[in-house]
């Protein structure tokens, strides 16, 4: 795996297929903008659980 610190406006050229562009950050979000040919399938993935993400937003399961 590599890791890479980028400014907002830097790009990383993944293979001749894709280029991928970091727009903004703010906080531990980031906005990235990805280039790439039709052929080339791009996916989010979120391995995080609707229940991990509130926990990290300070909320919890408790209803009153």
């Amino acid at each position: 795996m590599l890791h890479i610190d980028l400014k907002p406006g830097e790009r990383v050229k993944i293979g001749g297929e894709a280029t991928i562009t970091l727009e903004k950050k703010s906080g531990q979000v980031a906005r990235l903008s990805i280039e790439a040919d039709k052929n080339v399938s791009i996916q989010r993935i979120n391995s995080a659980s609707p229940a991990a993400i509130a926990a990290q937003n300070g909320l919890s399961g408790i209803k009153f």
